[in-house]
């Protein structure tokens, strides 16, 4: 699968950013995930990677209203593969939850339908 990050958003110290992979003759296609750890909390307080208990994904079709979820009980987790799902549009959120249980705010994914060809490097950022 080729990927291509073509956008991150930040957000409480949480980038993220998606990409749908490319349909295969079935139209399925994979969503590969990427984030990196919030570094504060809501408030801007320090968040080590040691109080980060995990990360939990939703996501549902546009045309639904029930939502499946994904849990990620890594803290050192940075991207996550949803594979064989139909080749329509989701909404994709994604929080971080700490040791606590206490969780962010879900940010919303930014997907991107990649094309062939294009190449696979991921854009960089700073912060």
């Amino acid at each position: 699968m080729k990927a291509l990050h073509l956008q991150r958003l930040l957000y409480a110290g949480m980038i993220v950013a998606g990409v749908v992979g490319l349909a295969t003759e079935a139209k399925a296609v994979d969503y590969e995930l990427n984030w990196a750890a919030p570094t504060t909390r809501l408030d801007g307080k320090p968040m080590p990677i040691t109080e980060i208990g995990g990360y939990t994904l939703h996501y549902r079709k546009l045309s639904e209203s029930k939502f499946y979820t994904i849990q990620i009980p890594n803290p050192s987790a940075t991207t996550y593969t949803i594979t064989g799902l139909a080749d329509v549009p989701y909404k994709v959120t994604i929080a971080a939850y700490d040791t606590a249980k206490l969780y962010s705010t879900y940010v919303p994914f930014t997907l991107y339908k990649v094309a062939p060809g294009l190449p696979t490097n991921p854009c960089g950022i700073t912060f």
